[in-house]
């Protein structure tokens, strides 16, 4: 309970205390016409493309439920080792309650409210359970978008009861009120400070970089790739950098040089002009990729896909005003016909479809050479920006390509075509649809499909949205202040007499809005490899099983998976292990978290209770040889072993590599080997 009040006045308070403060100001009525300035500096900066309300709320809150489902994995993740671990704890209980908002965000129920308390309280929730990660503040970073847009109008449990007159409906359209309705100015203002706040993590890392030899000799991502702690391929890197060094390393060094610039000028860059932003695109998303496949980063780079699509996807199946739409002609007196289009309205989010049917425009059709007969045995669609004729099979194929959400099956339809299954099943299904689904001798109400689905409000943005200036000028006062605690900025003598405040409010009330000071792949990082153990199971003939914490390499195994036991064991032991050459046992972390992790054994046989730790060092390769494009890693070596009652986490013995320690009768005797 302590460690929850006392994370309160760090986390959460101070940032309700800034927000409560824009909001006075903001209820003065001065100084709206900012914003609507800044939606047109974005749209002239093209970083706001020129879509439909519609389809940019229907954009985003489909990255709510991708959002939604990378929170929740992850949190599973985390539930299911603390019921193990810490079945009954405070701890187990907020992770539930993040779950369960994180259910509400995926469903779009209460989605505001569930979006704003997850935005305030995830931070703390990372506090509570020892999980703090970057990914969480890039999540945060999204759900300022979510939040204050609002989400929840589209795809959600909350469009439905917007529609209703009952209690419920009623309670839900004041929540939604009083967020203020989601308009496309609101959007690019929003997503412009979810940009800022990435480009200021940035910064605060690359102003970190300049301080470390690593990065400014250009070594650093040698000793990332072939650490087998941050990457997955170690063993590949290091044989490249062994038998290739002088191609390796230069593209290394390029590599690391280049992320100093992307990362220092990275928001001028997406805002100059179309070809720097496209490179400054294009290279964050090769960091990702690599963060996803290469390096160890858990769950952030899936955040930062959401992210990017966030800020990037303007374009790709999104139906803009100056698109052209793909037309669907189909006979609205075929049953079978009437679902299908119904289905692909259903699944149009991005308005790239138009319906038409026959019943009133037969004559479009049979003026592009179709006869009468022929327009009734198949659907039609023309594309209307090559004016190109599609029918039958090849139509399904082309709109499940054009229609975002119909992609999944797009490979089977192709699959379909190439085998020639596909047209075949179509052709039998076609000509015998009004045997197999009837037909209706009146039209079906094609006017339902016509008309514009019905959602709460998109009104223009208005001159007294108080609420997004509240968000706007908190941003701001929070940005100074984190501003100040960046590296060589906080040393200058005017920003260190406010070193206090701006330390509260740096540290903790901006990351709210996912602005953090990173200081990651530094010297403290890079050595997280040379100091590791093993935990190992000693069976009854004596012979030891080896539990998924960590392999004899120093890598990750299964248990990482969970940030409960990457960041809230294995991180910490290994950081606090750093410079020295020879770890061993200390108890802190035996009787706390090697105990936690013999829970974890659930292969375990009844009544074994000694499991044994063997720890090892690496050193890492030597920059030195680094520099003349050569590379040697220096052979690891194990540095003591310790045996422990895991029911007392009593330690039972202690082998150390030089100087080895038995236990005789219950009393420890020093023997050297």
């Amino acid at each position: 309970m302590s460690q929850i009040l006392n994370g309160l006045p760090i986390f959460v308070l101070p940032f309700l205390a800034v927000f409560a403060i824009a909001f006075a100001i903001a209820s003065t009525g001065s100084g709206y016409g900012k914003l609507t300035g800044l939606h047109e500096f974005l749209r002239s900066r093209r970083f706001s493309a020129d879509i439909s309300p519609d389809v940019e709320i229907n954009r985003i809150n489909l990255l709510r439920l991708i959002t939604a489902a990378i929170l929740l994995h992850r949190t599973t993740y985390i539930l299911i080792y603390q019921l193990e671990m810490v079945p009954l704890s405070i701890e187990t209980a907020v992770t539930c309650l993040v779950a369960v908002l994180g259910i509400l965000l995926l469903l779009g129920l209460a989605t505001p409210i569930a979006a704003f308390l997850l935005l305030i309280g995830m931070q703390y929730f990372d506090y509570i359970t020892e999980t703090t990660t970057l990914g969480t503040d890039v999540l945060n970073i999204l759900l300022l978008v979510l939040a204050f847009l609002p989400a929840g109008t589209r795809v959600s449990i909350d469009s439905i009861l917007l529609k209703g007159s009952g209690s419920l409906s009623n309670a839900l359209k004041k929540i939604y009120r009083l967020f203020g309705e989601p308009t496309l100015q609101r959007a690019s203002t929003l997503r412009f400070l979810a940009l800022l706040s990435y480009g200021l993590i940035c910064i605060s890392s690359v102003f970190h970089h300049f301080t470390d030899p690593a990065w400014m000799e250009g070594y650093a991502n040698v000793q990332i790739l072939t650490s087998s702690y941050l990457s997955r391929d170690y063993d590949l890197f290091r044989y490249v950098f062994e038998h290739a060094p002088t191609i390796a390393i230069p593209l290394a060094e390029f590599s690391i040089y280049g992320m100093i610039v992307w990362e220092l000028f990275f928001i001028p860059m997406i805002l100059s002009n179309r070809f720097t932003r496209m490179l400054a695109i294009g290279w964050g998303l090769a960091f990702i990729l690599v963060s996803t496949f290469i390096l160890q980063l858990n769950w952030l780079p899936y955040y930062e896909y959401v992210l990017w699509a966030l800020l990037f996807w303007q374009g790709a199946w999104l139906h803009s005003a100056k698109q052209s739409r793909f037309l669907i002609y189909y006979d609205d007196k075929c049953n079978l016909c009437d679902r299908t289009v119904r289905f692909v309205r259903s699944t149009d989010l991005f308005s790239a479809v138009t319906l038409l049917p026959l019943s009133r425009n037969l004559e479009k059709l049979t003026g592009r050479g179709i006869s009468i007969d022929d327009a009734y045995k198949d659907l039609y669609g023309v594309d209307q920006r090559s004016d190109q004729l599609y029918a039958g099979y090849n139509l399904y194929l082309t709109l499940s390509w054009r229609v975002f959400a119909l992609l999944p099956i797009f490979p089977i339809l192709l699959l379909g075509k190439l085998v020639r299954l596909g047209p075949y099943l179509y052709r039998k299904i076609a000509d015998h649809r009004i045997q197999l689904f009837g037909s209706c001798e009146i039209p079906a109400d094609s006017g339902e499909l016509l008309t514009k689905r019905e959602h709460i409000s998109v009104a223009n943005f208005r001159a007294n949205d108080r609420v997004l200036f509240t968000v706007a000028l908190s941003y701001l006062i929070l940005a100074i202040f984190f501003s100040f605690r960046i590296p060589l900025i906080k040393d200058l003598p005017v920003v260190d007499k406010l070193s206090g405040v701006s330390q509260l409010l740096a540290r903790e009330a901006a990351q709210v809005f996912g602005m953090t000071q990173l200081n990651v792949f530094n010297y403290h990082d890079l050595r997280l490899s040379e100091n590791f153990y093993t935990i190992s199971r000693v069976n009854d003939d004596d012979s030891l099983t080896l539990l998924p914490f960590t392999g004899t390499d120093g890598q990750r195994l299964k248990w990482h998976q969970s940030d409960r036991v990457y960041f809230g064991i294995s991180l910490p032991w290994r950081r606090s292990m750093i410079d020295w050459d020879k770890s061993c046992y200390q108890e802190q972390w035996i009787y706390r978290w090697d105990s936690e992790l013999v829970r974890l054994d659930k292969t375990a046989p009844g009544g074994v209770a000694t499991y044994q730790l063997d720890y090892y060092y690496q050193p890492l390769p030597d920059p030195d040889m680094i520099a003349e494009y050569k590379f040697y890693l220096p052979t690891r070596r194990p540095t003591c072993s310790v045996r422990i009652d895991a029911d007392t986490s009593r330690i039972l013995s202690i082998r150390e590599q030089s100087v080895g320690l038995r236990t005789l009768n219950g009393k420890t005797d020093k023997v050297r080997e």
